[in-house]
This record gives C-alpha cells, sequence and structure tokens, in this order.
C-alpha cells in the first residue's frame, strides 16, 4: 500500500537558491519509501516583499511559474524544516538528481557568492552529508 508523501517545508534560503535551478521544485513529489512532498511557508513571500536585498538578488522570485509552484505548496505549522544542504542531499539519495547537478549548484552559489554557509563550515557539512570532498 502507498504511504502518503512525508511533508518538508524548505527554509527561504534553500527556496531561494534551488527553485530556478530545479524547476519545477515544489510541485513534483519525488522519492521512495518515503516520498517527499515540498513545502514553503506562506511567510516567504513577505520576507521576499519586504527585502530590497532578496527583490534585487533573486529577482525571478517574482515570476509567474514561481509564484504559481508556491502558492499550491504553502504550508504554516507542524512539519520538519531541512537546510539547502540536507535537501540536496535527499534529493541525491531518491535520484531526483544526480552528483553532478550537486557540484553544479555548489560551483554556481560560490561563483554568485551565495553560499549558504562559510567555505569553511560547508566543506565540512558537505563531507558529512555526501561522504566526499567539497568541490569548492
Amino acid at each position: 500500500m502507498n504511504e502518503p508523501p512525508q511533508d518538508v517545508v524548505l527554509d527561504s534560503n534553500a527556496y531561494f537558491r534551488l527553485a530556478q535551478s530545479v524547476r519545477p521544485l515544489l510541485q513534483q513529489c519525488f522519492g521512495a519509501s518515503p516520498a517527499y512532498s515540498l513545502h514553503v511557508l506562506a511567510e516567504l513571500d513577505d520576507e521576499y516583499r519586504t527585502s530590497t536585498r532578496l527583490r534585487h538578488k533573486f529577482e525571478w522570485v517574482g515570476g509567474t511559474e514561481y509564484r504559481q509552484d508556491r502558492q499550491l505548496k504553502r504550508y504554516e505549522l507542524h512539519v520538519e524544516c531541512w537546510s539547502t544542504i540536507k535537501l540536496l542531499w535527499v534529493m541525491l539519495t531518491a535520484a531526483r538528481i544526480n552528483m553532478d547537478k550537486v557540484v553544479e549548484i555548489i560551483e554556481y552559489w560560490d561563483y554568485e557568492k551565495d553560499l549558504p554557509m562559510p567555505k569553511e563550515k560547508l566543506r565540512k557539512v558537505f563531507v558529512e552529508y555526501f561522504g566526499t570532498d567539497c568541490p569548492i
């Protein structure tokens, strides 16, 4: 018998860093036993709307495709929240993305100077999750 997907709420950093690379990010469940259903908090739009820095850096977030994706998968409370690195690891282990995509995303964050944490910490966390050296 199929069990319902496990709901997971992405923090705003994970959404901003991944939604343009993995499209659509929220609408498609992935994985098996358990399957995962990604969501964002409704407050993400408020955070985006009130931050000039976010609107400038991630202006694509206001596009129709992304607004519709978020509208369908909004949440409030009582669900697990994942970091960007954990999400990449789970997506990799569930075959939603491959290691080449993980490396591409990490290298892009480095290029954009938009790492989710200081580089030394990222290197340590990357090894913990992926069991290999960080590409940056």
